[in-house]
């Protein structure tokens, strides 16, 4: 059988072996541009975040923990003085007792005195009065030091709660700031001039946290087709007056003509430049659907 098609070829002219070429090539190209009209090609991709999110929520919830830190460091601090309180507190039973004990020799002095001359007794007496005077005067001058401390972490206190207010305040400075994606520019999809043609969704231009940008496609659907391309037209209406010449910027084949996408910018973009959104044909010169782009609310 293969043997007598080479004899059929071998005996056609030259033009009708270019004519049967030619409708060779009509037919494989013929089912390459329609073939893409019988099926969907579905993506579904998630919505971009930047990786240095996580380590930023990370550093405010250690932000946030720094002020129960201090306020336990403030609490360990005082253990001293509240120990040293207690110190002097078990301290006073063991002075009471020596002014009891010093309290009882006067007594003892006067007794012997009192049998031996009563003018010295009297003279004992009135200096044993005194002593406790000097007892008295002593203790005050040991409690000092005590007080002292006291004042000293009183002082310390506004300075340590103003810190901790401080800190306090940083995880709202934070969170202030915007986070996550920031919406730049938006627009919804509408089908071009060609019968059978259909666009529907939204695209959306979205600043990232590393202030990279992406153009997002979501809810979009449009007729699958050959050789599709996303690309950015400086033309507000690119059906009509075409996708520009020198005008627009291709970003990358239409990844599928159904589901969310994501599609990177270049990081030198003019976003400003750019009026629409175009899902193109290239072999064709065909606009399939396009979004006008808007400055996001």
């Amino acid at each position: 059988m293969f043997a007598k098609m080479v004899r059929g070829w071998n005996e056609m002219s030259t033009f009708r072996k270019l004519l049967r070429v030619i409708s060779i090539a009509l037919i494989v190209f013929a089912l390459w541009a329609l073939t893409p009209y019988l099926y969907n090609r579905q993506v579904n991709e998630a919505f971009p975040a930047a990786a240095s999110a996580p380590t930023a929520m990370a550093d405010q919830a250690a932000m946030a923990d720094k002020p129960t830190a201090m306020a336990d460091q403030a609490a360990m601090a005082d253990k001293p003085t509240a120990m040293a309180d207690q110190a002097a507190m078990a301290d006073k039973p063991t002075a009471m007792a020596d002014q009891a004990a010093m309290a009882d020799k006067p007594t003892a002095m006067a007794d012997q005195a009192a049998m031996a001359d009563k003018p010295t007794a009297m003279a004992d007496q009135a200096a044993m009065a005194d002593k406790p005077t000097a007892m008295a005067d002593q203790a005050a001058m040991a409690d000092k030091p005590t007080a002292m401390a006291d004042q000293a972490a009183m002082a310390d206190k506004p300075t340590a709660m103003a810190d901790q207010a401080a800190m306090a305040d940083k995880p709202t400075a934070m969170a202030d700031k915007p986070a996550g994606p920031i919406a730049q520019a938006q627009g919804s999809f509408v089908a071009g001039s060609t019968p059978g043609d259909r666009a529907a969704g939204k695209a959306t231009v979205y600043k990232l946290e590393n202030s990279s940008q992406i153009l997002r496609l979501e809810d979009f659907s449009t007729t699958n087709g050959p050789d599709l391309f996303v690309v950015l037209s400086s033309n507000a209406n690119p059906d009509a007056d075409g996708i520009g010449k020198d005008n627009y910027l291709q970003l990358a084949a239409l990844k599928g003509n159904q589901g969310n996408q994501n599609y990177e910018l270049p990081g030198d973009i003019d976003l400003g430049k750019y009026k629409s959104v175009v899902i193109w044909c290239r072999t064709f010169n065909v606009v399939f659907g396009y979004a006008a782009l808007q400055p996001a609310a």
